[in-house]
């Protein structure tokens, strides 16, 4: 017991030291060229608490959001101070992009083969959209038409290992009676690859 609240204790001096503050706008840029590439600042929010910035990617023209905040350790109900996290809507806001562009081809394959899609992160627990089918059959022509329309936007390998689900399609589900961990999974497609792998849910 008193090793694992030594190491608490050595974290929490450690996190002190380095991560008081979010870190700077100018901080922000760099990591999101780092990380995603070039990309240009459109507007910066600055609190105690808090950075903002907004970015606009060169590469594939959108913007997106990084921010840095300051997140509360506690353990055990004790109180160690926060670190510093930081998050960005880089991939959620490339794919609304990418759908958004794409709606017209997306929506005509889907009524070609008799399937539907719902996209967005608010709506599917993954990043790429989540098509619904009355079978198999159809959900792989519709996941693998997909899929080609995807990999052709996926550059430099950005979307890479994201997943496209195929689900059963049924009136629970129509309805939004069932929640999406409860949804039947007739298979997948991980880019950059585009055939569709059969597969089922974990029992």
């Amino acid at each position: 017991m008193r090793k694992v609240l030594f190491v608490i204790l050595v974290f929490a001096f450690l996190v002190g030291v380095t991560s008081c503050r979010p870190k700077s706008a100018n901080a922000l840029v760099s990591y999101a060229q780092e990380k995603y590439g070039e990309c240009t600042l459109v507007s910066k929010e600055t609190t105690k608490d808090c950075t903002i910035v907004v970015l606009h990617d060169e590469l594939q023209d959108f913007d997106y959001t990084v921010r840095s905040f300051m997140m509360d350790m506690n353990v055990d109900g004790a109180s160690f101070g926060s670190t510093e996290q930081t998050r960005d809507t880089f991939l959620d806001d490339l794919i609304d992009k990418i759908v958004a562009d794409e709606s017209d081809e997306l929506d005509r394959i889907c009524k070609e083969n008799g399937t539907r899609y719902i996209s967005g992160h608010e709506e599917t627990i993954y990043l790429l959209p989540a098509i619904f089918a009355e079978d198999e059959e159809s959900g792989t022509k519709t996941a693998e038409a997909f899929a080609k329309i995807l990999q052709e936007h996926n550059l430099q390998g950005r979307l890479d290992n994201a997943e496209l689900v195929v689900y059963k399609d049924n009136d629970s589900i129509k309805n939004g009676k069932t929640k999406s961990t409860r949804w039947k999974k007739l298979g997948s497609i991980k880019l950059p690859e585009t055939t569709f792998s059969p597969g089922k849910n974990p029992a």
